[in-house]
């Protein structure tokens, strides 16, 4: 086919669109579209061949980007989309499929971006409200995704798939009594939707179910959405989580082994079998199981060029440690570090930067060095003979979790100076006991975890204790709720950002006489200072902390305070008030009459 001449060329891009070019390079136009719609491999050809003699054709741009798209070339298809768009404003078309190529691309903030100009360009598309709805949620702007699905219904109120999408969003958001009702919304547009529509329905009924503690109900939501997809491998790992939290494990085990059969290369079955396993304290098979965690999507395992230790003799050799699991997990591998000294000659250590100072403290034969991506180049060199993620320490050191006691002294040390500073500040608040408290963790997925403030009023109406908050995030409103309705102030210290500084968070939780706290990077930082702390724990708690001992292999002096009933907290309070009403007694007369020595 012949070339455009250079008139032609001026003409097209003057015009701007295919419909104002030269005849011929409609017909060419035609003759690709007819091969796209043909299915032929063809098409980008002469797709590129009109964009190189009239560059800047906004249907070509259009076309290709859908051709690159769906050949699985996201990462190509994102500029001539974007041209697209730009080019073609009142079409929302293209920015959808920018949306797509952008989050395809792994460039979920543009992705976004994009479908909110669709959505701006067709206000009255409940796709284009849906797709940005779906694209916030997993971005987790929950709020502003459930807006979203609100705003798709109002345009389409039997879209089933945004009556579950938003009922997941308030699940997540814990309003789980809007939750179900949006759950049940789609299942009552269901009976003639496909299967897999069923399903999700009723898994997210279950979900909302699951958080109002109505654990009967929600495992027989989840059998019926394994009933409507009985081959669907996730369902089970869900229908095992809710039955995990009922108190049946063996049956919560059966639906992971379920899904591992379905699916045995997926490692969202094996990761949950083997948390269960660990939690039991089976940990032959446990660890097996849980090292497919570094399978998941968006996890993987550190670029080390060295093997992987599997368990062999360290002696006359050098081990790389390392992890990028978060803050709380790195100090309770670290309670570890001791034994793999005594097994290798030299132990390298790779961390979160804001505990590299911690540890070099605490462990002066090992090299610290802080995480960053690339890797130092020191972490690379031959000199270093092996490399283990921490979680494989407990494994390869040979830690029973049921039965190991817990270490006899700390292994952390705050600054002394910067915590006797602290210690001065809190004591001048009021009379010890002080006491540091946190209700909450980041982990949006492990809402069960928390224990909101408004239900500490038992713990926090304790005359003669002085409480300190060691909650991270945004936590005033909550404050100044307790002190209007107990008349209690919770003192916050401006001077410690524990984000910013761990450094300056450990030496704040050494200056505590106890920390009381759900499980967060909080209590691990007490523990590993051999700092008092009291751990609130829901009815199944996470392997780390075993399924009945009261206390942990990982720190000297915590003690574990367990729902006796799921998603309910009342008795954990209570049993924790009661403790604390005999530790300030305690302390205070610990204080009033010192011990003292013959010599």
């Amino acid at each position: 086919m012949a070339a455009m001449n250079r008139r032609d060329r001026r003409a097209a891009r003057k015009q701007g669109g295919i419909a104002a070019a030269a005849p011929a390079l409609q017909i060419r136009f035609q003759q690709a579209v007819a091969l796209y719609q043909a299915g032929d491999a063809a098409t980008e050809g002469a797709l590129r061949a009109i964009e190189r003699d009239a560059p800047g054709l906004p249907e070509v741009a259009h076309l290709l980007g859908v051709v690159l798209l769906q050949d699985g070339r996201a990462a190509e298809a994102v500029a001539p989309l974007a041209h697209a768009a730009r080019a073609m404003p009142r079409d929302p078309a293209p920015s959808t499929l920018l949306g797509i190529a952008c989050e395809r691309s792994g460039d979920p903030d543009a992705a976004v971006a994009a479908f909110r100009e669709s959505v701006a360009r067709n206000g009255d598309d409940p796709d284009a409200h849906e797709t940005l709805a779906f694209a916030l949620a997993r971005r987790q702007k929950y709020a502003e995704a459930a807006d979203g699905f609100r705003a798709a219904l109002a345009r389409a109120p039997e879209r089933i798939a945004s009556h579950i999408g938003l009922s997941t969003a308030l699940a997540v958001l814990q309003d789980y009594a809007a939750a179900e009702r949006a759950a049940q919304a789609a299942l009552d547009r269901a009976p003639g939707a496909a299967a897999a529509h069923k399903a999700e329905a009723q898994k997210a009924l279950a979900r909302a179910l699951q958080g109002q503690g109505r654990l009967a109900e929600a495992a027989a939501a989840m059998r019926r959405a394994v009933d409507a997809a009985p081959d669907a491998p996730p369902l089970h790992v869900d229908l095992g989580n809710v039955l995990e939290e009922h108190g049946d494990a063996a049956a919560a085990e059966a639906a992971y082994r379920r899904a591992i059969a379905l699916a045995p290369d997926d490692p969202m079955g094996h990761v949950n079998l083997g948390m269960l396993l660990l939690l039991d304290g089976r940990g032959a098979e446990g660890w097996r199981e849980y090292d497919w965690h570094w399978r998941r999507a968006g996890v993987a395992l550190r670029p080390f060029p060295q093997r992987r230790w599997a368990g062999e003799d360290l002696a006359g050799r050098t081990i790389l440690a390392w992890t990028d699991e978060g803050a709380g997990d790195e100090i309770l591998f670290a309670s570890q570090f001791a034994a793999l000294a005594g097994r290798a000659a030299r132990v390298v250590v790779e961390c979160d930067a804001r505990l590299a100072a911690l540890f070099a403290r605490a462990f002066p034969n090992f090299e610290i060095v802080a995480r960053a991506n690339p890797p130092d180049a020191r972490l690379l060199q031959a000199d270093i003979d092996v490399q283990a993620p921490f979680s494989d320490l407990p494994r390869h050191l040979g830690v029973d979790l049921a039965a190991a006691l817990p270490p006899p002294a700390p292994y952390l040390r705050a600054l002394p100076d910067l915590a006797a500073a602290c210690r001065v500040r809190y004591r001048l608040l009021g009379g010890p006991p002080v006491v540091g408290i946190a209700w909450a963790s980041g982990n949006l997925q492990r809402p069960e975890r928390n224990a909101p403030l408004a239900l500490w009023d038992p713990i926090l109406s304790l005359p003669g204790v002085t409480f300190v908050s060691l909650q991270y995030g945004a936590s005033a409103r909550e404050i100044a709720a307790v002190r209007d309705r107990l008349g209690v102030e919770i003192h916050t210290d401006p001077e410690i950002d524990q984000f910013a500084s761990l450094e300056a968070f450990a030496a704040q939780v050494d200056a505590m006489d106890l920390v009381v706290s759900i499980t967060n990077t909080t209590v691990h930082m007490a523990g590993a200072l051999g700092r008092p702390v009291w751990t609130m724990l829901p009815a199944v708690a996470d392997w780390r902390y075993q399924r009945s001992r009261p206390d942990t292999p990982w720190y000297p002096a915590m003690r574990l305070f367990r729902q006796t009933r799921a998603r309910h907290w009342q008795d954990v309070i209570e049993r924790v008030a009661g403790e604390l009403a005999g530790f300030r007694d305690a302390f205070s007369s610990a204080r009033t009459h010192p011990s003292t020595r013959s010599g």
